[in-house]
């Protein structure tokens, strides 16, 4: 799963995208939905939108999580499978 939030220009983070409070909370509420939650790079870009992180649920308990997790943070989440494009 990826997670896009604003500050993404062109593939690459903008300034109004460095790592803020928010984006520390963000990344927080999404590793307490499921541990193998990391910042995204630019290979992980979907479509040329870069996420803002990405997430391999192992369960679908954890995949729930992270919806809600997403959802109460205000996140689009663009589900990827194994990582075909």
């Amino acid at each position: 799963m990826a997670f896009q939030s604003e500050g993404v220009e062109g593939g690459r983070l903008s300034p109004a995208r460095m790592v803020t409070a928010d984006h520390k909370l963000t990344y927080e509420s999404l590793t307490q939905a499921c541990p193998a939650v990391r910042e995204a790079g630019p290979a992980d870009a979907i479509d040329g939108l870069a996420p803002a992180f990405v997430a391999s649920p192992a369960s679908p308990d954890e995949a729930a999580a992270l919806m809600r997790a997403a959802a109460a943070r205000g996140l689009a989440v663009i589900p990827r499978g194994a990582g075909t494009r």
